[in-house]
């Protein structure tokens, strides 16, 4: 996550910029934690598709193709936070 103020790079969990001093935007930080999540549920998503074993690969195709549509709203509802916080 990037500071709202200066820029600088913040690191995860730190309330305040270590550049600057400004005080973590919640809501951007909320925002980009939900993108986080978003797509690491893709790339989780992605591989449970990807997988090809005999037993059970209509199941790993549509549990993988379920998290990417859940991956994929999840990142967008982030994107929709963090511009709610703008």
């Amino acid at each position: 996550m990037n500071c709202g103020n200066c820029g600088g790079a913040i690191p995860h969990g730190a309330g305040f910029c270590a550049q600057c001093g400004a005080k973590v935007d919640l809501v951007g930080k909320t925002g980009d934690l939900v993108e986080q999540v978003g797509e690491t549920t893709v790339e989780v998503g992605k591989k449970g598709w990807g997988l090809t074993k005999k037993v059970g690969r209509e199941a790993l195709k549509v549990t993988g193709k379920g998290l990417s549509k859940v991956g994929e709203v999840t990142k967008k509802a982030g994107e929709k936070v963090k511009k709610a916080g703008e």
